[in-house]
């Protein structure tokens, strides 16, 4: 039965009955099937406008709500069906327990989660440029005034220092980075050891690993589908774009303006 009140419906009375065969609802009785297979009357009053309460047949309800596999609903855990008796959102139903930690083979296979990745509390870097944190965002749904659509975004390290660079497509990326990296060498008299982005075509491509090789960079690459690998700058992009969305609701700024306030996150 389906209770508009109630959202997600608790069971459908067809499918607890294994009959094709329709229930009545009026304002005042409800016919439902019986586990004989033979149809009962429930005399059973609607519940006053507002109260969310669910009237069924009661057989039906413990009968699922009692299996191990409890997939009638939803696989609902045991917490939720105390609840539920709890607050007598079930008419009828009294005087059965639930155990607490009861779970079947498809609620461990569909409910499990990845182990957390240990948190990182200390910088195992010595110098700045020692390796570098690359990553990049985009496309936006609005071009900047530029024609920009995407975002590079460069972290050090050592110092947590960030740049970042907009780009009009993805095939900008490895030359934005060369020019980058010669540059950060000479201003600062040191060498780039080590860079780490994910495996996205803009890092893996010949000739970004041609100039690495050339440069002696170590380029290391991020497990697929773990950003956690690449966390320094998946975290900073997320800053940045916060912060750059807060300014353009605060100031009620175009959308196009988004480059310019990138560019101010990131002084």
């Amino acid at each position: 039965m389906i209770c508009p009140l109630l959202w997600p419906p608790l069971s459908s009375t067809i499918r607890c009955s294994g009959l094709a065969k329709p229930c009545s609802f009026s304002s005042s009785t409800t016919t439902t099937p019986s586990s004989a297979g033979t149809w009962r009357r429930s005399t059973t009053p609607p519940p006053p406008h507002g109260e969310r309460k669910v009237f069924i047949d009661t057989e039906f309800f413990v009968f699922y709500a009692t299996n191990p596999n409890n997939n009638h609903l939803g696989h609902v855990n045991m917490r939720n069906l105390k609840q539920l008796l709890k607050g007598e959102h079930i008419v009828g139903l009294t005087g059965i327990s639930f155990e607490k930690d009861r779970v079947c083979n498809a609620c461990v296979a569909g409910k499990q989660l990845k182990k957390r990745h240990p948190t990182k509390s200390i910088v195992t870097t010595s110098r700045p440029l020692d390796l570098l944190h690359l990553d990049l965002f985009g496309p936006s749904h609005y071009d900047t005034l530029g024609g920009s659509k995407y975002g590079l975004v460069i972290v050090d390290d050592y110092s947590r220092y960030s740049w970042v660079f907009l780009l009009k497509s993805k095939d900008e990326t490895y030359r934005e980075f060369i020019v980058f990296a010669k540059k950060a060498q000479c201003m600062y008299e040191s060498e780039i050891k080590a860079i780490r982005t994910d495996n996205g075509t803009e890092f893996k491509n010949y000739t970004m690993q041609e100039f690495v090789d050339e440069e002696g960079i170590k380029h290391e690459f991020s497990a697929p589908y773990t950003p956690q690998q690449n966390g320094v700058v998946e975290r900073k992009n997320r800053t940045i774009i916060e912060m750059a969305r807060t300014m353009l609701s605060e100031f009620k700024s175009p959308h196009n303006f988004w480059g310019e306030s990138i560019s101010t996150t990131v002084h």
